[in-house]
């Protein structure tokens, strides 16, 4: 009995709604997501400029100051002109500057070459808007029902109060530091303006004060993890006398023997459990990509039908295509054939690339390095047709990986309980079906178009579930009909989710913390605190 056979996937997506673009078209992102929101608080990817959370607060503080009317359209619009003033008065002091918000028409207005600059919003979506969770999470912020924020007593304020002693050196930040909606500023008043507010160079009392928000000495059960994971990237840096990198924290993560603390092994557990969830999304993702540019190739004009077993049984027949990752990852030899081998065959190999010296540990296996998770997404996704290949290596891997974890029903491995099928749960599906695939003796090729279809099925479960919450959201890339498929047009971007580390090490720059030789001393002094901290605290 195929998966699609247990719960058989809509045949039929389009209901004329409009299509929009999709950017976790299978659902997939979400687990992955969900696990690293636990473990890396206040930061997203939209908000590389630390410094934004100072004049956030500084903005709110101004507008409450003057008793403006409590009424977000009259909040938003005194925001703009301060936003416009940071972006243009920026981008005066380094027009390349990075992480402005509104740089495009703010660009655009110093082009004009007029002595004064009109103060209006530059973008839809303002700072303190995009920087409102983040500060919220940080415990700078709280929501209030006009949707205009409070500041807490405890950090927010007293930045807020900060920020504004500094502008009052100059007369643009002084009258918005009392509430004044300005309409226009010289050219020469946004210079004055912009180097008291410049993202780029951040005062030390105020990074000290982020810094209390960011990595606080008495942090709360929220903040915990997010003080381990800055840990860990700020013992990479000092351990590579670098930069950390992304890959860095994964590759600790993996490791058999961690050379990091080993109080913050537990939170290197949660990134590697995070790179398990992001293995499958991006396996399943990949082959998506393939299927439905095959779909496209096999189509005898434009947006025509195409069968579905006749576009998998093409790419699984791709013997080439689908030997090279294989082989790449040491799993086939150079004269063997996918084709010739069973799913156990496939098992066994992949049980052996990852038994050097494997050990249960808090419930994950890890082993000497040969095989790993960040490795095998980096396979599938530059595989093309050989991204079906990597789909049951991608699910062996999984099960390996998670087989000691101890109960998953009241401590989920996805950090949630629904997982299931709409998500592909590792211990309700991966894991079972894993299992089935070696009782029943399947052969490797058959499992890979089994695998491939659920793919499609997973994404047009997908589509369905968001028309049903939005009959105007429509993400579907294909129409499925009967046991035919048509491609609709629409581009398929597989990729690893953004983990929002990079952004985090960004941060870290700012407040001085690292350069580009690792550590500062600055960096060592918050290093040796946050370790302090994570040993007299108790763990949530």
């Amino acid at each position: 009995m195929a998966i699609a056979d247990i719960r058989p996937a809509p045949e039929w997506v389009d209901i004329g709604a409009d299509l929009i673009r999709g950017l976790d078209l299978l659902g997939l992102r979400l687990p992955v997501q969900t696990v690293g929101s636990t473990l890396l608080t206040g930061v997203t990817t939209i908000t590389p400029s630390i410094r934004y959370l100072s004049l956030h607060a500084w903005i709110v503080h101004s507008y409450g100051q003057a008793r403006g009317p409590d009424r977000w359209k009259d909040f938003r619009d005194f925001a703009s002109r301060v936003e416009a003033a940071v972006a243009v008065g920026n981008l005066l002091a380094d027009p390349k500057m990075v992480g402005v918000i509104g740089s495009d028409k703010a660009s655009k207005a110093l082009e004009a070459d007029e002595d004064a600059v009109h103060l209006e919003a530059l973008v839809s979506q303002l700072a303190v808007s995009t920087y409102a969770n983040p500060s919220q999470q940080l415990g700078l912020s709280f929501a209030r029902d006009s949707s205009i924020p409070g500041l807490t007593k405890e950090r927010g304020l007293p930045l807020a109060e900060l920020v504004r002693g500094q502008m009052s050196g100059c007369r643009a930040g002084a009258a918005f530091s009392q509430g004044q909606r300005l309409g226009h500023l010289a050219v020469a008043e946004l210079q004055e303006f912009g180097k008291l507010a410049s993202l780029a160079d951040i005062p030390p009392a105020e990074v000290d004060l982020l810094l209390e928000a960011l990595l606080p000495l008495e942090p709360r059960p929220e903040d915990f993890f997010r003080v381990e994971t800055y840990a860990c990237l700020l013992a990479l840096a000092d351990l590579h006398s670098r930069p950390p990198r992304e890959r860095d924290l994964f590759a600790e993560a993996h490791a058999l023997e961690r050379r990091l603390p080993e109080k913050l092994h537990e939170v290197l557990d949660g990134w590697l459990r995070y790179s398990v969830r992001d293995l499958l999304a991006a396996a399943h993702e990949a082959a998506l990509k393939a299927i439905v540019k095959e779909v496209e190739i096999l189509a005898e004009t434009t947006g025509a039908a195409v069968a579905s077993g006749t576009t998998i049984g093409a790419l699984v027949a791709r013997e080439g295509e689908q030997s090279d990752p294989l082989r790449g990852l040491g799993l086939i030899a150079t004269d063997e054939s996918p084709h010739d081998l069973s799913f156990r065959d496939l098992f066994e190999r992949v049980h052996e690339a990852t038994s050097v010296e494997r050990r249960d540990l808090r419930g994950l296996h890890r082993w000497r390095q040969s095989l790993n998770e960040w490795d095998l997404i980096a396979t599938a996704l530059n595989s093309g047709a050989g991204a079906l290949a990597t789909l049951p290596v991608a699910w062996i891997l999984a099960t390996l990986r998670s087989e000691p974890w101890p109960d998953f029903t009241t401590e989920p491995f996805e950090q949630r309980i629904d997982v299931g099928w709409s998500r592909l749960g590792v211990f309700e599906i991966v894991a079972p079906w894993v299992r089935r695939f070696l009782r029943e003796e399947w052969s490797l090729p058959k499992v890979m178009s089994e695998l491939a279809h659920r793919t499609i099925d997973q994404h047009l479960r997908m589509a369905w579930a968001r028309m049903a919450a939005d009959p105007k959201r429509d993400v579907a890339v294909l129409v499925s009909d009967g046991d035919t498929w048509r491609h609709r047009g629409k581009v398929v971007v597989a990729r690893r989710t953004a983990s929002r580390l990079p952004q985090a090490i960004s941060w870290l720059e700012q407040l001085r913390l690292i350069d580009s030789g690792g550590l500062t001393s600055e960096g060592e002094a918050t290093l040796d605190r946050c370790l302090r901290t994570i040993r007299g605290a108790t763990a949530p």
